[in-house]
């Protein structure tokens, strides 16, 4: 958390916790997930977009959702967005209230 790679606002009820960065590009991805309870607040921290209003990441590991690389995401409604860009430069949320799973990164 203090090197800006997981965020600080992560809930207490985060578990399952991946991450996956290059200091060098300056890319992250993050995914964890959550308490139902925790959703609410998770999705007060940054703006709700739209998905035309993100910038997917191209990089993916193996526990990132095709729908969230690239162009594979326009038209997923699956997730609710947000644009956490005023929290942390660049930063990107999308969370699967289905499987309480959030999903953050830095193209």
């Amino acid at each position: 958390m203090e090197r800006g790679w997981v965020p600080a606002c992560l809930p207490e009820s985060a578990t399952d916790i991946r991450e996956i960065h290059n200091l060098d590009a300056n890319w992250s991805l993050l995914t964890f997930t959550y308490d139902s309870l925790d959703a609410e607040a998770l999705g007060a921290l940054c703006p709700a977009v739209t998905v035309s209003q993100v910038r997917l990441p191209e990089r993916r590991a193996r526990w990132w959702p095709a729908e969230l690389a690239g162009s594979g995401g326009l038209g997923s409604s699956r997730f609710l967005f947000f644009d956490c860009g005023e929290q942390s430069s660049g930063m990107y949320m999308a969370l699967d209230e289905r499987e309480r799973r959030a999903y953050v990164w830095r193209p």
